[in-house]
């Protein structure tokens, strides 16, 4: 996080957006056996929307190399959701998200949310 202060542009945009078709959705998808003991949350939906963008535009899960000075366009996509902990902030990420269906995407986002809060997040450097 560190390196992409200085290497990417940073950008904060605020919206207002009516979620009610979303959170009927939510409500119908938890009633759903196959939900059941699921967390369906709205998070969900952001993130499965950005996996959906991303795969229309791959250019989006690109990064820069510096050494060989070039645009490298990556062909996986590890979803990362920053999460304010004890130990600081930190951004854990579920490998290969956009390959998930939307029921084990919101089992990652599940098991990555618990794993946060109890500390339990490997950090690497």
């Amino acid at each position: 996080m560190v390196s992409s202060a200085f290497t990417a542009p940073h950008v904060t945009e605020f919206l207002t957006c009516d979620l009610t078709a979303t959170m009927e959705l939510r409500a119908r998808l938890q009633a759903l056996p196959e939900f059941a003991d699921i967390k369906v949350s709205p998070l969900l939906f952001v993130a499965k929307a950005l996996l959906l963008a991303v795969a229309r535009h791959p250019e989006i899960n690109s990064s820069w190399d510096e050494a060989a000075q070039e645009i490298v366009v990556k062909d996986y996509v590890h979803l990362g959701i920053a999460a304010a902990t004890p130990r600081g902030l930190i951004v854990p990420n579920i490998k290969d998200a956009d390959r998930l269906p939307l029921r084990e995407l919101a089992l990652a986002l599940q098991t990555l949310t618990e794993t946060s809060r109890a500390g339990r997040t490997t950090l690497r450097t």
